[in-house]
């Protein structure tokens, strides 16, 4: 299993040129207006098929456009402590939509 590593911070004004080159995502800050929707639709398809782990319990990522991305087999996975729509209800622990 490979861990990975944070090998430099970036600001949230570089995300649109650094999401394309993560290997996981990890999202996780506080609701405010400046990382309301910060993952957007947008972003989301700016991402390798790659794993997203979100823990933050708040509307910081565009919640349908990862059930969308998880459809289409764009996102790798989604693991989050928010409560998840019911159609990847599984998502949540396995990255595989609900039976």
């Amino acid at each position: 299993m490979r861990i990975p590593t944070v090998t430099k911070p970036f600001p949230t004004e570089h995300l649109d040129s650094v999401l394309p080159r993560v290997d996981d995502l990890l999202l996780a800050c506080p609701l405010t207006e400046r990382t309301r929707n910060l993952l957007s639709r947008e972003r989301i398809a700016l991402l390798r098929r790659s794993p997203c782990h979100y823990i933050a319990r708040s509307p910081v990522w565009d919640q349908e456009a990862v059930c969308d991305a998880l459809d289409v087999e764009h996102l790798e996975s989604a693991f989050t402590t928010s409560p998840f729509p019911n159609r990847w209800i599984a998502a949540t622990v396995y990255g595989e939509p609900a039976a």
